[in-house]
């Protein structure tokens, strides 16, 4: 699956049902889900929350994964330590994300992860509701 950033003004957002804290980006090929602040992972950790599953499993019921749906994981943080910290910590955070999905039955040749770090922020990273937004995963789903 090629690696592509969907700008956001092209997409239409919703709040997935029963997550709360999960948002749906729908474009016309392409819907992606955005958790929110901290709501997977705590500071500087790896370890999916166990409060995370209700996120992830929001998003994999809303996405109705059929046996040709793909996933991409990415991984996001805010500028908080130094790039390349960071940058693992994303792809770490993406890759832990990624092993939930194939424990839940997705296959694993149809989940590509990438960890971008700091590269790619949602928002100022100047305030404090900034580094949260900044600090997300992100799974596309496509057919």
């Amino acid at each position: 699956m090629p690696s592509r950033s969907f700008p956001s003004a092209s997409l239409a957002s919703y709040t997935v049902s029963g997550s709360g804290d999960v948002e749906e980006l729908r474009g016309d090929d392409v819907t992606s889900y955005a958790t929110s602040g901290d709501v997977l992972f705590g500071s500087n950790e790896d370890t999916l929350r166990p409060e995370a599953a209700t996120a992830l499993q929001a998003i994999l019921d809303q996405a109705a994964a059929g046996p040709s749906t793909r996933f991409r994981v990415e991984g996001h943080t805010d500028d908080v330590d130094t790039p390349e910290y960071n940058l693992d910590l994303s792809q770490r955070r993406a890759q832990a994300v990624a092993d939930w999905l194939a424990g839940q039955g997705v296959d694993p040749s149809r989940i590509t992860v990438t960890g971008y770090g700091l590269t790619h922020p949602r928002a100022d990273n100047t305030t404090a509701e900034g580094r949260a937004l900044n600090r997300r995963v992100v799974i596309t789903v496509t057919e």
